[in-house]
């Protein structure tokens, strides 16, 4: 992703920030609430310092943080998510930190857990990304990733790349007051 598209996305997100828990609802049919509750499932309660990767708005956060027991640090790229997040949010014992995935501000193995929903996507270096988790997980350390994938079924994915492609940005578009137009 080129710094021209980064920006593209970076201002989209950011100006849909107070909807887009509900654009999420919507364009998922109320899934993605349902998955991130299924991947905090497996992973259970974590002990220690745990960081969430992309935090936006706070949606993941607000499930997150009653099962982690110690500190939650909250990373996104943006100052305006950010703030948003934390008004939202409100808890004391939660670290905000302005950041990108792929230059990780953190000491060498300082985390029990990072976790991840809906925001991987972003990353605009997947290797580098994995190097800088590498390095901040304590050894033993657990990565939950929570995102969209492909179906195997040729036919649903091609119904599911149609839907991703042009559906989504049009209910979306609309969810968010931008219409048609939507970034």
């Amino acid at each position: 992703m080129g710094l021209t598209v980064w920006r593209e996305v970076e201002e989209a997100l950011e100006g849909i920030i107070a909807d887009y828990e509900r654009v999420n609802h919507l364009i998922s049919f109320n899934q993605d609430d349902r998955a991130r509750e299924r991947g905090l499932d497996k992973i259970g309660c974590s002990l220690g310092p745990a960081l969430e990767l992309g935090s936006g708005p706070g949606n993941f956060t607000k499930r997150m943080r009653p099962r982690v027991r110690g500190c939650l640090v909250c990373l996104d790229y943006s100052d305006r998510v950010l703030t948003f997040g934390r008004a939202r949010i409100g808890c004391k014992e939660m670290g905000y930190v302005r950041a990108i995935f792929e230059r990780l501000p953190f000491r060498e193995g300082v985390f029990n857990l990072a976790a991840a929903a809906y925001s991987l996507r972003d990353s605009t270096d997947k290797e580098r990304f994995l190097q800088e988790i590498s390095r901040v997980l304590k050894p033993g350390g657990r990565l939950l990733v929570v995102d969209i994938g492909k179906p195997n079924n040729p036919l649903f994915r091609g119904f599911f790349s149609l839907y991703m492609r042009y559906i989504v940005l049009i209910i979306g578009g609309l969810a968010a007051g931008y219409g048609y137009r939507n970034p």
